[in-house]
């Protein structure tokens, strides 16, 4: 089988040269060495001799690595999906002969976890439920109990440990603390947003977008708000439920003194609790904070309340698994992962 790789040499050098008038010598760079490579993917096929049988598939595995690869609404974008779609017709499969489909996948997606240095259960929780194949990298920032700092003065932290992190080739970024992320608002989470992704170059959720979404997608408007936190904490939870369009019909803290004693809650013991502050009136249902034993109460709770249970680590694992194209239904989860639409 011959190969024409004249066309796809002016396709090359045109987007080449037109782009570098306009962009930095990095992203110059990054773009070479993308052609670069399709070029050679190219010539495996043009050297292949006989061309594929008609009922196998031309599958090109990419990986989420800005600026090659990134998800933009819903769609993979980049360099190396516009390349591509240049050197076969803007998306019309040209070559090599033979081929019926040419789908982009991402193999290995991994999920990267900022969270407090004191936290001791998020990890394990989600290599207990993520779903075979997906990775969980996890980095730790000094942010709670003697180190305690205003999510303003993380900043920094949170910048250099999201650029270490991004090392891993994460998918997808979390600044995974509940009470931190809520504490500053719809606005202090934003800022968070914004700093990762432009230190690591990956995109980011935080928990308390996460449980937003999770409490949205559940029906869940009315809620209540049960947590292991102090009486200060609980209340800028509930500012923050409030400014993201939630009613806290009612909230309970235990007052405990930080991770350590978060820690020894049992999940019998918040069955108790949840079901001692339950109200007629509510929707569903929070349990929050990422550092407790609440993710092993959710189907019980369900079953005996009648709704939804939403948690810190399940909705947190729930957008992450969205976010990266991993959804699917999850035993030992509750509602949330039986509705993964």
């Amino acid at each position: 089988m011959q190969f024409d790789f004249e066309p796809i040499s002016r396709i090359i050098c045109r987007s080449l040269f037109c782009d570098l008038a306009k962009m930095k010598t990095a992203k110059v760079l990054a773009k070479f060495v993308s052609m670069l490579a399709l070029l050679v993917l190219c010539a495996v096929f043009g050297w292949a001799g006989e061309p594929q049988p008609k009922e196998e598939k031309l599958r090109v595995a990419t990986r989420l690595v800005p600026p090659f690869v990134f998800e933009e609404k819903g769609r993979l974008a980049g360099f190396s999906v516009d390349l591509w779609g240049r050197v076969t017709g803007n998306g019309r499969k040209r070559f090599p002969r033979g081929a019926q489909e040419v789908p982009i996948m991402s193999p290995d997606p991994r999920i990267g976890l900022i969270i407090p240095s004191s936290n001791r259960l998020t990890e394990p929780q989600f290599h207990r439920y993520a779903p075979p194949g997906v990775g969980v990298h996890v980095a730790r920032i000094r942010m709670t109990g003697q180190w305690h700092r205003p999510l303003r003065d993380l900043r920094q932290s949170i910048a250099e440990t999201a650029g270490a992190l991004s090392d891993t080739r994460p998918g997808l970024i979390v600044f995974h603390c509940t009470a931190s992320s809520m504490e500053e608002g719809l606005k202090g989470e934003s800022d968070v947003l914004e700093t990762i992704e432009k230190s690591s170059g990956c995109p980011a959720i935080t928990t308390a977008q996460a449980i937003a979404q999770a409490l949205s997608h559940a029906g869940v408007r009315k809620l209540v708000l049960i947590s292991p936190y102090i009486k200060e904490t609980n209340q800028h939870e509930v500012r923050y439920l409030r400014e993201a369009g939630f009613e806290v019909i009612h909230e309970l803290g235990l007052g405990l003194r930080g991770g350590d004693e978060y820690i020894t809650v049992t999940p019998e013991r918040w069955k108790e609790v949840v079901i001692k502050n339950a109200r007629d009136k509510a929707d569903g249902y929070l349990l929050s904070c990422t550092n407790t034993t609440m993710i092993e109460a959710i189907e019980d709770l369900e079953e005996r309340l009648g709704k939804p249970v939403i948690t810190s680590n399940q909705a947190t694992l729930w957008l992450s698994l969205h976010r990266i194209g991993r959804s699917q239904p999850i035993k030992g989860l509750g509602r949330l992962f039986q509705q993964t639409g």
